[in-house]
């Protein structure tokens, strides 16, 4: 089996080969941000994708691509398309938000919801700055925030990804100067009360620390109601900044376009000078564009089937994981996947690779050994449902695998 190399492995090769300090760090991050993706035969429930809507998805991009095939020139300006901008605005006033509205000037296009998180970090936070990320938290974020921005993520205990003001408090130093949140959360699934939201832009506020709100997962909700924080902020919460991306509730992973909403101008200043460097081409931002601005098609046919394929992807496979005895931290809502509690049982990274299954382990997300995210909506209900049961038969130790 291929293996990732070690930290100090990379250290070595840096020796033997043209790596700057900056190219050793971002190196030092292959396994969080690739490996999943890289373990051949076996199936991976470690990447949050979506494999349930392409029946409906994919005729629909074929429709929208033919028109966008045109689109060959560059975007007028580094904050995306005029008409991506608009289009990312019109989905969250007619479809997320409930009392808020959002003005595509408030708006930039680009390369996914990791570039976005990763501008947001570099054009408000400075070298060696603490972010603060309720823990267990996406794996993926310490990238984010470390590898090109160079600030240091610091987890914060919560409850299922939801902290609480004395939490926040007593992370609190001179260091931190921005709160990462994921709501709905990743990976616990957890969809965030709108007081809980309140409460962080509020200490936030009072502690000089800009927020950044993950709301990729917005219309992903299929057992709960989503608060957007902009429908919670003040005129003068200029410190609240959103992402948002086409990768998860539109399902185009692998389109990269994502978006940033915020009230600072300044922020979106230096998003459109850094933002040549992670732009989204012009012919993904028109096609997506497309689907963010079709409301019947969005309302009536796939809002409804996306939550209710989810719903019944996470629905099936609790009963499996219910049927093998492995825990589930908290009640998913929301996303595509759920965190198991394994401490109990004879699972291990390298157990669950020898009978083919690759979940996220519970150190990449800021959680003990043990835990792991599984995500369900990654594969077919039957392929899932076999994973599950491998899984199972590893936490019992049975001999017979």
């Amino acid at each position: 089996m291929r293996r990732i190399p070690t930290a100090a492995g990379l250290a070595t090769t840096a020796l033997a080969s043209s790596l700057s300090s900056r190219g050793l760090r971002a190196a030092s991050y292959v396994g969080t941000a690739t490996r999943s993706r890289e373990v051949p035969d076996r199936v991976s429930l470690a990447v949050a994708q979506n494999a349930l809507m392409d029946d409906i998805l994919l005729p629909r991009v074929a429709m929208a691509a033919a028109a966008a095939s045109s689109q060959v020139r560059y975007a007028p300006s580094w904050l995306g398309a005029p008409a991506a901008r608009e289009g990312f605005a019109q989905l969250y006033n007619e479809h997320i938000l409930q009392t808020g509205k959002l003005d595509a000037s408030q708006v930039a296009v680009v390369g996914s919801a990791t570039a976005a998180i990763d501008l947001l970090l570099y054009a408000t936070c400075e070298r060696g700055a603490v972010v603060l990320t309720p823990a267990p938290y996406y794996g993926s974020y310490k990238r984010d925030a470390e590898a090109r921005a160079e600030c240091r993520l610091v987890g914060v205990p919560s409850e299922h990804g939801v902290p609480s003001e004395a939490q926040l408090e007593a992370a609190w130093t001179e260091e931190a100067k921005c709160l990462l949140l994921a709501s709905p959360h990743n990976p616990c699934g957890t969809v965030f009360p709108a007081d809980a939201l309140r409460a962080c832009v509020r200490w936030a506020r009072r502690r000089g620390v800009q927020v950044v709100v993950d709301e990729v997962f917005a219309l992903s909700v299929f057992e709960d109601s989503f608060t957007s924080v902009l429908d919670l902020l003040d005129d003068d919460d200029r410190h609240v900044h959103v992402v948002y991306s086409a990768a998860k509730d539109l399902a185009l992973s692998g389109y990269r376009v994502g978006a940033i909403a915020t009230r600072d101008a300044s922020v979106l200043d230096a998003v459109a000078s850094a933002g040549a460097f992670c732009a989204a081409s012009t012919v993904t931002q028109a096609i997506v564009t497309e689907l963010c601005t079709d409301d019947r098609w969005l309302r009536d046919e796939w809002i409804p089937a996306l939550r209710s394929r989810l719903a019944e992807s996470w629905h099936s496979a609790r009963r499996c994981l219910e049927t093998e005895g492995l825990p589930v931290v908290g009640e998913p809502a929301a996303g595509h996947f759920c965190l198991l509690d394994l401490r109990e049982t004879r699972c291990d990274e390298r157990a669950l690779e020898a009978v083919g299954v690759v979940l996220t382990p519970g150190p990449l997300m800021g959680a003990p050994e043990g835990f792991y995210r599984l995500c369900h909506a990654a594969e077919s209900s039957e392929v899932v449902a076999a994973a599950i049961a491998r899984v199972g038969r590893v936490a019992r130790g049975d001999s017979n695998l």
